[in-house]
């Protein structure tokens, strides 16, 4: 079993095309640096354009296992193996935003008129909605909070009011053109595309009404809410330009066009957003 009996041809093995990746070598090398012998994900990545500068997750797996026929007893093991090293987490770790989705909670307020800049709350260290109590992240509270303060010191209290006042569907109406609930579609393989929650996709989904007092939990990036590491760099980027947002991708646009003789490169989505609400 195993052994050679003769060979009927021989082909001269011809290296594959070379391709050029948007990866910047030096800073994929310092953030695989800063992730060994942690869990977790980390995305670099130019909002202007798409590219992905740095994709690291971890825990990872020797690929050279695979270069041939991987043994039964090693794919067991990677199977097996708790922390889940075959998880690409930058791309497929669906997990709740917190606090960095309450920017697209004060977008979603502003644009729709639920609040403006000048919107003020006082955080005691927490605020009843609906027969129950939700606590601030401080015990002491914030004090009076307003917009700028309530982001930089990222106050519960006042994006809970934020989250009330605005609705569940005209968060989801604001936060699904930067992407979230969907794939970026970044040219890798198995990305998925966390959720986005709303009315209609509750029933959808679950086949139950929305209950307004599951908005105060996604106001903070909790509750039904999930997003990749990757969905969550590029809504970012997107918000700081403005309301664009270019598809992530690793392979260059000039690389593509001469892979691909007659590629167009792709046209960024935008969204309308005020200037001053950006601002």
């Amino acid at each position: 079993v195993g052994s050679e009996r003769g060979a009927i041809a021989f082909r001269e093995p011809k290296p594959g095309s070379s391709i050029r990746l948007t990866i910047d070598l030096d800073l994929q090398a310092a953030a695989e640096l800063a992730m060994e012998g942690r869990k977790g994900a980390v995305v670099a990545l130019d909002p202007r354009n798409g590219e992905v500068l740095a994709l690291v997750s971890t825990p990872n797996y020797d690929p050279n296992q695979f270069a041939g026929r991987i043994r039964a007893a090693q794919w067991r093991e990677l199977l097996a193996n708790p922390d889940k090293p075959l998880l690409n987490r930058a791309i497929q770790a669906q997990l709740a935003p917190g606090s960095t989705f309450k920017p697209f909670i004060a977008l979603a307020g502003l644009e729709s008129g639920a609040i403006d800049e000048n919107f003020t709350v006082r955080c005691g260290g927490g605020a009843s909605f609906f027969g129950r109590y939700f606590r601030c992240h401080v015990k002491t509270g914030h004090g009076f909070v307003s917009l700028h303060k309530g982001i930089a010191q990222s106050c519960d209290v006042y994006f809970y009011n934020v989250g009330n006042k605005t609705g569940i569907d005209a968060i989801a109406e604001y936060a699904e053109p930067a992407g979230f609930g969907r794939r970026t579609g970044i040219d890798l393989p198995a990305e998925e595309e966390g959720v986005l929650p709303s009315s209609r996709w509750k029933l959808r989904e679950l086949r139950q009404k929305w209950y307004a007092g599951e908005t105060i939990s996604v106001a903070i990036g909790q509750g039904y809410t999930t997003v990749t590491p990757l969905q969550l760099t590029a809504a970012l980027g997107g918000l700081l330009l403005g309301g664009v947002w270019y598809r992530p991708h690793l392979v260059p646009q000039d690389e593509l066009q001469t892979l691909r003789p007659g590629y167009r490169p792709e046209e960024p989505r935008r969204f309308p957003l005020h200037p001053e609400v950006v601002q």
